[in-house]
């Protein structure tokens, strides 16, 4: 049983998502419980997996870890498998009032600088020691926390992989971004993920309309929905001087065709596993620009698939973009190379293959 905050749509519950329509029914069965409530990601579930909605309110509550301990029981899971923080603090306590449990905790990203606070750490610290075993998508992001003082023997990367039949390159790139509203000559910047503050979507516009001049044909495309900063960021392409040139898509339930509009993907973000969204653009022969946080490196390489540079600051950020678009030689020759490490480095069947064996490895007690 998976335990995540809610299956909106997001890196981490795409992660889930793929877990579980890969393995479901080839000698697993799977139930996912959400904190919250589902969200849009529930639609892309089997339709016999079991999800259960908790409704968790501010603050922390009694009455939903018995909720979530009623789960247990109802389902009588071999593992659960809790995704970030507030559903490892919950699986734990819940586990406490149900049975022959066994959990395996996921983190999906790189720990926030709140994360790192002390108290934070010891906390993490405690609860890492009442569950069975810990992964990370990325073996950079393992490595962090082992320098962080956490047990290396209990840590295991499974690192992120894509699908790279479905995320196929587009035929005809004109004909999808004339489907998007945009120019058929476009040289389309992408961004794809919710609104978070870590995500950085306001950096990025500053930063296309610092080289909107220099680059005529440069269109902006964000992909995505929710989020806290959703509204923030609206406004902010309402009032940018540039909106005519920015494209809001809202979520889309296959963004096959955003990625495939795309000349290069931009991913900012201050704190990252691996990202999917990078994986499923580079799938479609997508360059990736990205910020040198935990993962990024790892997932380019040393390959020609993208950059990874310090991008910091709006002013960072715009000189990279120009950097890369200065070339269309260059996009072209990347592009090639993005489809072909996401084939050979991170597919969907090497990562499949590695939450099989942890489930395997939980349920037998293997450390």
């Amino acid at each position: 049983m998976h335990v995540v905050h809610s299956m909106g749509a997001g890196g981490m519950e795409n992660g889930v998502v793929n877990v579980i329509r890969e393995l479901h029914g080839n000698g697993f069965t799977f139930g996912v419980a959400c904190l919250t409530v589902a969200g849009p990601f529930r639609d892309r579930l089997p339709g016999d997996v079991p999800v259960v909605e908790l409704h968790k309110q501010g603050g922390l509550s009694p009455r939903l870890v018995q909720r979530l301990a009623r789960s247990f029981v109802d389902f009588r899971p071999h593992v659960v498998h809790t995704h970030n923080w507030a559903p490892l603090i919950y699986g734990v306590f819940a586990r406490g009032l149900a049975d022959r449990i066994r959990i395996l905790h996921g983190e999906h990203a790189q720990l926030s600088p709140a994360e790192l606070l002390p108290r934070r750490l010891w906390s993490r610290r405690l609860l890492y020691r009442l569950v069975e075993r810990i992964h990370t998508v990325s073996q950079a992001q393992r490595q962090e926390l082992i320098s962080l003082g956490f047990a290396g023997s209990k840590i295991e990367a499974v690192v992120n992989g894509v699908d790279v039949q479905r995320f196929a390159p587009a035929l005809d790139p004109v004909a999808v971004r004339s489907s998007l509203g945009l120019p058929g000559d476009a040289l389309v910047i992408g961004m794809v993920g919710r609104f978070g503050p870590f995500k950085r979507h306001k950096d990025l516009i500053q930063a296309f309309e610092a080289i909107a001049d220099r680059n005529p044909k440069a269109r902006l495309l964000l992909v995505g929905g929710s989020g806290s900063l959703e509204q923030e960021v609206i406004q902010r392409v309402a009032a940018s001087p540039c909106k005519d040139r920015i494209k809001l898509t809202g979520f889309m339930a296959d963004p096959l065709s955003a990625y495939q509009a795309m000349d290069l993907l931009v991913v900012p973000s201050l704190n990252e596993g691996l990202s999917n969204a990078a994986l499923e653009a580079m799938a479609a022969r997508v360059p990736v620009l990205a910020h040198d946080a935990c993962g990024n490196a790892e997932l380019i390489g040393g390959s020609n698939a993208g950059w990874v540079r310090s991008l910091q600051s709006p002013e960072q950020l715009a000189e990279a973009l120009n950097f890369c678009l200065g070339s269309s030689l260059k996009l072209t020759e990347n592009a090639k190379c993005a489809r072909e490490r996401a084939s050979q480095c991170f597919s969907m069947q090497s990562m499949t293959e590695g939450y099989r064996s942890l489930y395997t490895k939980v349920v037998q007690g293997d450390n």
